[in-house]
């Protein structure tokens, strides 16, 4: 039997590294499509770090910081993994949903604004005439966001995906409120 301490750092390390793994897929991603990486750069003596890079380790903070408070809530320091059977099952749904939220938010506006995407769409609004309003609003919703400058871009993106991954696993490892009892 694997003990708490040394699951605990494994889990949060794993997680966090597959999170900068879809991070560093939407960095390179993002670069390769417009956002100009020689732009600007801080530059700290003779280290430059160009400007993309600090969202990036933000969130490498960030998701350290995040997977180590849920895996601290689903298995509390008096209870390892092995003493609630379900409470690695909390972790594997609050990991999944939590990774999807972020993954989904990078990168649907980048489907969004790809011709593999209208070209089905429209082929679904030819079939379906309810989809040919939805198209419109999509598009017109679409061309707003991509009207901004791709450090915009990738920024809200950023701080989006980050956000919508800390409110996933707040709300998912919260623990519940307990009504008092009417006499």
């Amino acid at each position: 039997m694997v003990s708490n301490s040394v699951v605990k750092p494994l889990s949060v390390i794993g997680v966090t590294v597959v999170v900068l793994l879809i991070d560093l897929l939407s960095v390179l991603y993002a670069t390769s499509h417009g956002l100009n990486v020689a732009s600007d750069s801080l530059t700290l003596g003779s280290f430059a770090l160009q400007l993309q890079w600090l969202p990036f380790i933000g969130i490498a903070i960030l998701s350290l910081v995040v997977w180590y408070e849920v895996f601290t809530r689903i298995f509390p320091r008096r209870a390892g993994p092995g003493v609630d059977p379900l409470a690695q099952l909390r972790l594997l749904r609050v990991i999944v949903v939590a990774l999807a939220a972020f993954a989904c938010i990078l990168f649907i506006p980048y489907l969004l604004g790809s011709y593999w995407f209208w070209a089905k769409l429209s082929h679904l609004s030819r079939l379906l005439g309810q989809f040919r309003g939805f198209g419109s609003w999509l598009l017109n919703t679409e061309a707003q966001f991509t009207a901004l400058d791709a450090i915009w871009q990738y920024s809200t993106l950023q701080i989006l995906a980050a956000g919508a991954m800390v409110f996933v696993a707040w709300i998912f490892t919260r623990q519940p409120r307990r009504f008092k009892k009417l006499r």
